[in-house]
């Protein structure tokens, strides 16, 4: 067991948030910010922000632009009220966000860089938003309806509470080197979401550490799962629902998945609808390295499940799982 890295969320250190200098800053306005503003343009704050109810800032009239949170802190304790409201193509960099009711990205992409998200989160409506080299603590998560999401060198540390750190996404979905523990779900695309690149990212100690399709089909969720490190959970490593690949191939290699409670992978054909066409699931698996796992290396349906494709990329391991290896249909050394 020599190699395995556990996170210990009372270690965790969230570096101090700095902004270097760039040209953009000759435009930024030095601006003291009030419960409830407006901002049409863009700004670097001055102070902190403390509100108790109704939406702290509201962001855009369409517009292009950067809020420069210049190191300081946006509070906002009102739940039922969100947090920061944007209505324009906006980066948000630099600061932290304590927002109770979280912010909200309208229709826009909104880009989120160097931010601590101290509780509440984001949600995304008809847009995909990008979040970069940032932090959510005390409950933050990243969601969103008929929404993308571009996740990047981000820290999701949950308290076993929150569904998932990044989850109900409907669009496409880009999750590379992030960290993610202590949610029921790591990564979820169970809304049908469309997987563009889940690479190079750890998780550990959720319930399933990726659930892909599932409920509702999955549909069109196609792409790649790589390099992923999948530890320490209490249930799958990674989860393949209905709809896994439906649209075109889902590749999945070079993952190590390890010490989980369940499968290391398991693919699940129950909700496939190969009659009408609904769900169907065509997966290849390579080089994925499964070991010391509660239940099976690679669990899969039955050979000749109707509407599922299994395909044997070659190079799989599984050793010391409590339940065997792989099932029939996949060869693993």
């Amino acid at each position: 067991m020599r190699g395995i890295r556990l996170l210990a969320v009372g270690a965790l250190i969230v570096a101090p948030l700095t902004l270097s200098a760039s040209s953009a800053e000759a435009s930024l306005v030095p601006t003291v910010p009030t419960c409830g503003m407006f901002v049409t343009s863009s700004v670097k704050l001055t102070s902190d922000l403390m509100c108790t109810n109704g939406v702290a800032l509201h962001l855009g009239d369409g517009g292009t632009y950067t809020v420069d949170l210049n190191g300081h802190t946006i509070t906002s304790t009102d739940p039922a009220s969100i947090g920061i409201d944007n209505l324009g193509r906006i980066t948000i960099e630099n600061g932290t966000l304590r927002l109770a009711g979280g912010t909200r990205d309208h229709d826009t992409p909104t880009i989120y860089s160097r931010i601590l998200f101290d509780g509440g989160g984001i949600f995304t409506v008809g847009a995909t938003s990008k979040v970069v080299s940032s932090t959510f603590i005390h409950g933050a998560s990243w969601r969103g309806t008929e929404a993308g999401a571009d996740a990047e060198h981000d820290t999701f540390i949950g308290d076993g509470t929150v569904p998932y750190a990044i989850g109900e996404f409907e669009d496409s979905i880009t999750a590379i080197g992030n960290t993610i523990a202590g949610f029921d779900v790591g990564i979820d695309t169970t809304d049908s979401g469309t997987v563009d690149n889940i690479v190079g990212n750890h998780i550990e100690r959720t319930r399933i550490g990726i659930s892909i399709g599932g409920t509702g089909f999955g549909d069109e969720t196609t792409g790649s799962i790589s390099k992923n490190t999948i530890q320490a959970n209490s249930g799958d490593g990674i989860y393949l629902g209905s709809g896994s690949g439906d649209s075109g191939n889902l590749s999945v290699t070079k993952n190590t998945v390890s010490l989980n409670g369940g499968d290391g992978i398991h693919v699940d054909a129950t909700d496939v609808d190969a009659v009408d066409g609904h769900g169907l699931i065509d997966v290849t698996l390579s080089q994925n390295k499964l070991t010391l796992n509660a239940g099976l290396g690679i669990e899969l349906p039955a050979l000749g499940t109707a509407g599922v494709t299994i395909n044997d990329g070659g190079g799989n391991t599984a050793k010391q799982n409590v339940n065997g290896g792989c099932s029939a249909g996949i060869a693993c050394s």
